[in-house]
């Protein structure tokens, strides 16, 4: 895909919403908007899709208050930050200090306060968009090193008498830019601000475990990896196999 029908895609989106009335109502809007919609209703749908079709916005609207739906969106907001770089909207009732800052600190871009008209639910959803943090994947360019191709069109990591292996779109973010770097140290802050886009206040777990799951589809024993070295104390480097 070149610059050019990559500037003319449709932006994506992604609404997750249980409510059988908002959901397909924020969805029309967007579309109204000639915006691609993808609707899911279960978080685990959401997160499947979100792999599958690399959305450039996340909308996650809570249609009810509790404690259980309070834990569960936490959860669905660290699971989705620790995916993507992507801005992450969150639509809710609930108005009290302390619960609108713990949304923010699991991941949330900004918090809307329902009822919200249509008109600034749009608006606000194309201003995110103007701001997104990190590069389209289909503007990233392929890389080889050694017996690895990394194929950002295709989300796929090519490997000389291995085959091909899938990538979500954080993972071949990641590894684009390990692979840019081959053999050089990257600091584990870099790698997140350069894959994830953002540094600040950033939990180095979420990039441990990106690295452990790349391990255990590039190395032939993610155990005594040797392609995604450890630099004690530092980060990481990408080592031509």
């Amino acid at each position: 895909m070149n610059r050019a029908a990559t500037a003319q895609a449709a932006p994506k989106v992604l609404v997750i919403c249980k409510c059988p009335d908002t959901g397909p109502a924020w969805a029309y809007c967007l579309r109204q908007k000639q915006m691609q919609v993808i609707l899911e209703t279960s978080p685990t749908n959401a997160m499947r899709r979100m792999a599958d079709q690399a959305p450039d916005l996340l909308v996650i609207d809570v249609a009810i208050l509790s404690t259980s739906v309070f834990t569960s969106t936490k959860s669905l907001i660290k699971d989705l930050r620790g995916e993507t770089a992507n801005p992450i909207l969150l639509l809710s009732s609930r108005q009290d200090e302390e619960y609108i800052l713990e949304m923010y600190n699991v991941g949330v871009d900004e918090y809307i306060v329902k009822p919200i008209s249509p008109a600034i639910f749009v608006a606000k959803t194309r201003a995110w968009l103007r701001h997104s943090w990190t590069m389209p994947v289909a503007l990233l360019n392929k890389i080889r090193v050694g017996k690895m191709t990394l194929l950002p069109d295709e989300r796929m990591l090519a490997i000389e008498d291995r085959g091909s292996i899938k990538l979500t779109n954080l993972e071949l973010r990641l590894l684009h830019v390990l692979m840019s770097d081959v053999e050089k140290t990257i600091s584990a802050d870099e790698l997140i601000h350069r894959a994830w886009g953002y540094s600040e206040e950033t939990d180095n777990t979420v990039l441990k475990n990106m690295i452990y799951r790349l391990r255990r589809k590039v190395e032939v024993d993610p155990a005594s990896p040797y392609i995604i070295l450890t630099v004690p104390g530092i980060g990481y480097k990408f080592v031509a196999d």
